[in-house]
């Protein structure tokens, strides 16, 4: 796996740059409903996907003054914010480029330990995005919709870009909000799923207002 960070090489991948002690962490924004002497609270998804993301990597230099002027230097070399463009997978399963957009860099902590120097990178940012995934004989395993809405949509039909050799088995899907929209369920309705695509409800509640998407994930 290679790590790039807005064209800065942060671990080449191999032997000695591979990166390692990886944590990705995502979460949506959710509201908390409190209702008069409802049994249970409620809970409603807002959207806003968001990502932490975190990895360790050693580097080696030449000698021992290299290795403390990169440790003392490394991060001022950095942008505030970029894309993160992970190379997964390796020369035996092939590789498939990774995006991580508009993420922002948190923390860098440096620790030389003679020519060596082991480095921690902590970022925020939004979702991945890359292509359909591949399985080895080529059929798509994974599916993804970003569907601008429109005001008074109860449903959304989503037909996938090329259907699935078989209805897929995991269904997700979330309505993100506007700025200052109020939260809305999205419930895939199963018994509408085949290999060419799935009807997305929301609950009987109409899309109020522009700017409202739907984001669903089809996985096989």
């Amino acid at each position: 796996m290679q790590l790039i960070y807005n064209g800065t090489i942060l671990a080449p991948g191999g032997v000695i740059g591979e990166p390692f002690g990886i944590q990705i962490s995502q979460r949506l924004l959710v509201d908390a409903a409190f209702f008069f002497r409802a049994t249970i609270q409620s809970f409603f998804a807002r959207g806003n996907l968001s990502t932490d993301f975190g990895f360790r990597v050693k580097r080696q230099f030449q000698d021992i003054l290299a290795a403390q002027i990169f440790c003392t230097t490394h991060a001022n070399a950095l942008p505030g914010q970029g894309t993160i463009i992970m190379i997964a997978g390796d020369s035996s399963t092939g590789t498939q480029q990774i995006n991580l957009q508009g993420a922002t860099l948190d923390q860098v902590a440096l620790v030389p330990n003679g020519v060596e120097v082991e480095a921690a990178y902590s970022f925020h940012g939004g979702n991945w995005d890359t292509q359909d995934l591949p399985v080895p004989d080529g059929t798509d395993v994974m599916k993804r919709s970003n569907i601008l809405l429109n005001i008074g949509d109860t449903f959304t039909a989503w037909v996938f870009d090329q259907p699935f050799g078989t209805p897929p088995a995991v269904i997700q899907a979330t309505v993100a909000a506007p700025s200052g929209g109020a939260g809305i369920t999205a419930t895939p309705d199963l018994s509408t799923m085949t290999a060419a695509g799935v009807t997305i409800r929301y609950n009987g509640v109409a899309i109020p207002d522009a700017g409202y998407r739907l984001m669903a994930l089809a996985i096989l």
